[in-house]
């Protein structure tokens, strides 16, 4: 095995490593804490391997219970809780020197990872958000606190990393130790914030503003404006009155905004004049269905790479502002509706937009016309037209002007022809999918032949031969002629690709009996066989 390769392999096997060391932390009791904590902040030092060594070969479990044996590091929780209470934090790690004079062995193989890499590992130690948050919320019990307790090194490398530090959540926490919420309160949150932002200084910080904050952490976060670089929040009165406070351009590091949901009727005009604080915006993520038309001219759509809007955008407004995006690689609005004046067409390039979403009440995907996208991979389209019929053709044309390849492509139409169905199926332009969903009117016997491999619905060629990810909505087949499609396109060795997962929304009938005996039977041997199956019914 190469060097490259070898230390390839350990980097991963570190990963576990540390993953498992500071999950040994907090998996005892609580009232074990103090002494797991003394055993377990030995680890890293006590693994002393050689630099040949294969760390692979060596029981992760074996290695780890071993190191918890250990006795030698007195750091405990108590010294943070004293530091988030004001103390100084900068107390080194204390050995028994004594104790460790018979170590013999030589340095271990994480003691010579370049720091870099290491500090790439310590990110992945990183705990994921809670539900409603897009950042971790500070504890004292989780990484990256918890890295400072394992050794002087890791404590080093933690300090010095300031992207550790940089991205959390307002959120009132709680602690494993101290579950009181009068304590979480004081110590937990306005505390762990403070040192938060201390340790981070300077980096640019990514920051939650949840329901629940504090005034006392909110006013230690808008005291760092300047340092913004990510905001996730729920608006209300109050806190639009706030964030209008900040002066025009005030945020200058913000490029990414996530406002999910609004109650704010007292506030409602000002918020298009929100976006006005934060001129360098690059990606917005906005739901409120009770957007005033104003905000949509304030979005800076020629400098905005990602797009996410749930609203109700007028089609005039929708056509005139996608034609500016000029630098977009993702958009995603929910949902265009018809506006008062008629739409007028539009010519437009968007050399980098790869993923597009629209769901619309305006129109079906002729909504595009004007339109040229030599990048997009990913095109989701649902509609809610009156139209009789679909101009499916429009998607093949789309495909032929922008010189694309569609990977993904999901349409939901509820009233659509089972006719127009089967001509979106056979357009050329689709036959390179590897994902597809169609959630329309109850899927027919001929819609399901036509999708078998090879094509089992006479006079029609094979569909899809690259498909591996197949979305149904709305099967109500007759039994046993869904399992035969989706075995058609399982454990092929002869075609371009197997399927590998299967989601499927199934009709209930007469009272709630099923009609797919045979299918799910038979799916369900697929499924042990390997296949991915997601099931539901309606």
């Amino acid at each position: 095995m190469t060097t490259k390769h070898q230390d390839k392999k350990n980097s991963m096997y570190i990963i576990c490593t540390c993953r498992a060391i500071l999950h040994k932390l907090f998996e005892p009791p609580l009232c074990e804490f103090h002494g797991v904590l003394h055993s377990s902040a030995h680890c890293c030092r006590s693994l002393c391997f050689s630099a040949e060594a294969d760390w692979s070969k060596i029981p992760l479990e074996e290695m780890v219970q071993s190191q918890i044996r250990s006795k030698y590091f007195s750091r405990t929780f108590e010294d943070d809780e004293r530091s988030v209470d004001g103390e100084s934090d900068s107390r080194c790690v204390t050995v028994d020197h004594q104790a460790c004079q018979h170590l013999s062995q030589p340095p271990c193989y994480i003691t010579r990872l370049p720091v870099e890499l290491l500090g790439e590992i310590f990110i992945h130690c990183i705990p994921l958000s809670q539900p409603g948050d897009q950042n971790p919320v500070p504890r004292i019990e989780d990484a990256p606190m918890l890295l400072c307790h394992v050794c002087s090194h890791w404590r080093r490398i933690a300090l010095s990393f300031t992207v550790l530090w940089s991205s959390f959540s307002g959120r009132c926490c709680g602690t494993y130790r101290n579950p009181t919420r009068e304590r979480n309160v004081r110590v937990a949150t306005e505390a762990l914030v403070q040192l938060w932002l201390e340790r981070s200084h300077p980096h640019p910080i990514s920051i939650d503003f949840p329901v629940s904050i504090l005034p006392a952490v909110k006013r230690l976060l808008f005291a760092n404006v300047h340092r913004w670089e990510s905001v996730t929040t729920r608006l209300d009165d109050k806190f639009v009155r706030e964030l209008m406070a900040i002066t025009q351009a005030g945020a200058p590091l913000v490029e990414d905004l996530c406002i999910i949901g609004c109650v704010c009727d007292n506030t409602l005009r000002d918020i298009p004049a929100l976006l006005l604080r934060f001129p360098n915006l690059r990606r917005l993520y906005y739901n409120n269905m009770r957007t005033p038309h104003a905000f949509f001219p304030n979005i800076p759509w020629s400098q905005m790479t990602h797009v996410t809007l749930c609203v109700d955008f007028p089609a005039d407004q929708f056509m005139k502002s996608l034609s500016q995006c000029v630098v977009a690689e993702y958009i995603d609005i929910q949902w265009v509706c018809p506006s008062s004046t008629p739409i007028q067409s539009v010519l437009a390039t968007l050399p980098r937009l790869a993923y597009l979403r629209i769901d619309s009440d305006a129109g079906d995907i002729t909504l595009l016309d004007g339109f040229t996208l030599p990048s997009l991979r990913t095109l989701k389209f649902n509609t809610r037209s009156n139209l009789a019929h679909r101009n499916f053709g429009a998607l093949e044309a789309l495909a032929v002007r922008s010189s694309c390849t569609l990977e993904t492509f999901h349409m939901e139409d509820l009233t659509i022809l089972e006719e127009d169905l089967i001509g979106y199926l056979r357009l050329p332009c689709l036959q390179a999918l590897r994902e597809l969903q169609i959630s329309g009117p109850d899927m027919s016997d001929r819609i399901l032949s036509l999708l078998a491999y090879p094509s089992t619905a006479p006079g029609d060629g094979s569909v899809f031969p690259r498909l591996e990810r197949l979305h149904l909505r709305h099967i109500a087949t007759t039994d046993g002629l869904l399992s035969d499609m989706i075995a058609s396109r399982w454990g092929l060795t002869q075609g371009p690709a197997s399927l590998t997962h299967v989601k499927l929304v199934l009709s209930l009938r007469l009272r709630g009996v099923l009609l797919h005996d045979i299918d799910v039977s038979r799916i369900n041997e697929l499924e042990k066989q390997g296949l991915s199956v997601s099931w539901s019914w309606f």
